[in-house]
């Protein structure tokens, strides 16, 4: 649980990073025998949600992951809710650039960052996240009992 709400983690064939949470690592061979309900790739890497994971938890879940996998997610739950979390484009950046990874890695996840801010339209709620985490998490709980 995190900040009142339960935590789906990711399966992803990366190597761990140290501000990582809730990740579990796997060798390819080991990612292609989940039952996924999402996937994607992103620099050579894959990434997914363990349908199980989901199918365990009672209430509200709280899954980060990007926005292909947001609609499948949506397809496979339709009463699902995707929140968009909108971050300061400086913070972003600022984090990427902080990030242990190659400067490859860094480029390209700067280059997509006016990309994935235009797939907002397909939330339910734009959680804007100026502030605290615990601000937005009270946003997000004052959204969820509408």
């Amino acid at each position: 649980r995190h900040l009142g709400f339960p935590i789906v983690g990711s399966v992803t064939t990366r190597k761990p990073r140290a501000e990582d949470i809730g990740y579990t690592y796997l060798t390819f061979e080991e990612f292609q025998k989940q039952d996924l309900l999402e996937k994607s790739t992103y620099a050579g890497h894959h990434y997914g949600t363990r349908r199980q994971d989901v199918d365990n938890l009672k209430g509200p879940v709280v899954k980060a992951m990007d926005i292909v996998g947001a609609l499948h997610t949506r397809t496979a739950y339709p009463d699902c809710v995707l929140v968009f979390v909108k971050r300061p484009k400086e913070k972003i950046i600022k984090d990427i650039l902080l990030r242990d990874v190659s400067i490859e890695d860094k480029v390209n996840r700067i280059c997509t960052l006016e990309q994935e801010y235009s797939n907002e339209k397909f939330a339910d709620f734009v959680l804007e996240n100026n502030g605290t985490i615990e601000s937005a998490v009270k946003a997000l709980k004052d959204y969820l009992a509408k």
